[in-house]
Formats: structure tokens, sequence, C-alpha cells
């Protein structure tokens, strides 16, 4: 799991981790508590468009348990594409 970095002094780091990244698919609780869920995925298609986000509706950081059919669709969905 990869948490995107928010703040203005990770922008090389961030670049850096996700250069070149393929293939990838990130999962966010819209309710997500340790970080803002709208910032990551702006961030994310900032600095890694090629990445493929998904939103998970009423869940947060808990996502895997509380949404799993939906999750476990949405990662079959995606490795069936890639």
């Amino acid at each position: 799991m990869v948490v995107p970095f928010l703040d203005s002094e990770s922008n090389i780091q961030t670049r850096l981790i996700f250069r070149g990244a393929r293939h990838t698919l990130y999962l966010v609780g819209e309710n997500e508590n340790l970080y803002s869920a709208q910032k990551a995925v702006q961030r994310l298609n900032q600095v890694a468009p090629q990445i493929k986000i998904e939103t998970i509706p009423n869940a947060g950081h808990d996502l895997t348990f509380l949404q799993a059919e939906m999750v476990n669709r949405k990662i079959l969905d995606f490795l069936k594409q890639s």
C-alpha cells in the first residue's frame, strides 16, 4: 500500500515513487480519516495520471472490511484489464 504524500516538500519524493508506475490501482475510502481522500486523489492525478483511482463509498481506512465485495470486484476487474 502506498499513501500519497500531500505536503509540498514531498513533491520530489512522490514523483520518484510514481515515475514509471504502470498497471497500478489505488483504492481509497471516501471517509478516510488518516488523510484527505480528495487531496490524495488530486495529488495522484497530478503526479501519476496513469494510475487508476477508485473511491470506495461508505468506507474509510477499513474499506476492505466494510466494502469487501466492491473492493474485490474492482480489483478483479482491474486485473482482467491489465
